[in-house]
Parts: C-alpha cells; structure tokens; sequence
C-alpha cells in the first residue's frame, strides 16, 4: 500500500477514492494513515472510514436495506409470493 501512494504522490495525482472491497475493508485505518502522511484528499465508501479520521464518505445508508426488509416480510405474510417483489437498489446515500 505504501509504494501505490508514493506512486500516487509522485504521478501528482490530486485526491483518492477509496471503494468498499473485503481488502480495503481490512486495510482501511492503514489507507487513511497513508492518505493522511501523503497528504492526499480521499473520499471513502463508507462511514466507518471517517470514523477512523478519514476526510469525508460518499456511500449507500447501510441501514436502510435492513427497514426495506420489514415491508418484504409484510407483503409475503400477506400473501404476496416473493418472485412478484421487485428487486430494489440503494435509493438513500449519506455523506
């Protein structure tokens, strides 16, 4: 991680957007140390990042999928089959 942001450094690259995967999930207090000491501007996919002194977030409301889920299991209750529940995307963003 450390030879990408002396890379990014010296390629003057002018801010940094970090995406949400399994290895930067692990690795995110490590990229925002780095982003930090390299003086990179970064916007970050979640808010856990900014949590551990990232610059800002841009990203779905991680609780919100979690509320959908309550008017999923009312309408199969009802009655509905769940082949004729149409799939749904993010429709609520914080930053």
């Amino acid at each position: 991680m450390t030879l990408h942001m002396k890379e990014a450094t010296k390629a003057r690259v002018s801010a940094l957007v970090w995406m949400a995967t399994p290895l930067g999930n692990e690795n995110q207090v490590n990229t925002v140390e780095l982003a930090k000491k390299y003086r990179l501007p970064a916007i970050y996919a979640g808010h856990s990042v900014v949590d551990h002194g990232g610059l800002m977030s841009y990203g779905i409301d991680r609780d919100e999928p979690y509320r959908r889920t309550a008017v999923f299991v009312d309408k199969i209750l009802k009655g509905t089959h769940p082949s004729e529940i149409p799939v749904e995307q993010p429709t609520k963003f914080e930053l």
